[in-house]
């Protein structure tokens, strides 16, 4: 909501391997982001995707702690894109995604 301008001083061009990073479901469900319910284990499995594959962050008893994982992986893998893309993208979105965390 809010969010509907696009132009060049509100948008800018991103490789498709950062945008498909950072764009993710809007889940209605309780849990965390990255984070699902494991029934079979009873605990709480954290999953990210990068490079077009699942990566398996661990299965923890907490749900909270599971989403602190979850977050932890993607700024990792957020910086690790903007390094690698950092000759291509801008200055300002090599900021924000190295900084991802402090969001």
């Amino acid at each position: 909501p809010g969010n509907t301008l696009y132009s060049p001083s509100t948008c800018c061009m991103l490789p498709s391997v950062i945008n498909k990073a950072l764009v993710g479901r809007h889940d209605t469900r309780e849990l965390p982001t990255g984070v699902y319910y494991n029934t079979n284990k009873t605990r709480y499995v954290v999953k990210l995707r990068k490079n077009n594959e699942m990566i398996h962050g661990g299965t923890y008893d907490d749900p909270i702690l599971a989403g602190q994982i979850y977050h932890a992986l993607k700024s990792e893998y957020l910086s690790e894109l903007a390094n690698a893309w950092r000759e291509h993208i801008q200055p300002d979105v090599y900021f924000k995604l190295i900084n991802w965390s402090n969001r």
